[in-house]
């Protein structure tokens, strides 16, 4: 392929009529990758490793900075997800940020929203 310069920069120049599919191919998986990125999701054509975190690491990573003392709380009240090997505590990363976004508080309108389709559904006779 003389056309490409490297995985991120495309040079369609003197690109021959049998190339043409694998370039258009390309040019389609990058735009994709663009509407993904427009759309707020993180594009990747590569699967995204999952990581291990320590107790000092997440205590980092979740949004809301959490003190250790805050943190071993949660896990005695299992309301975090997370694995234990010997004394150790680790987290996996898809699995907290599984539980950040299941943890999710709905705005006013959701919840109005849902109420009014509640009270549409379930209209009792007097």
């Amino acid at each position: 392929m003389p056309w490409v310069l490297n995985q991120t920069t495309y040079i369609i120049m003197n690109i021959t009529f049998n190339e043409i599919p694998e370039a258009l191919s390309m040019i389609l998986d990058k735009i994709r990758g663009i509407e993904g990125i427009l759309q707020g999701g993180q594009y990747s054509d590569r699967p995204q490793e999952d990581r291990w975190f320590t107790v000092d690491e997440i205590c980092d990573y979740l949004p809301e900075k959490p003190a250790k003392s805050t943190l071993y709380a949660w896990i005695g009240q299992h309301h975090i997800p997370y694995h234990k090997t010997g004394k150790r505590l680790r987290f996996l990363k898809s699995e907290i940020d599984e539980w950040l976004k299941l943890n999710r508080r709905k705005s006013l309108a959701e919840i109005q929203a849902e109420a009014a389709e509640y009270a549409r559904t379930h209209k009792t006779r007097f």
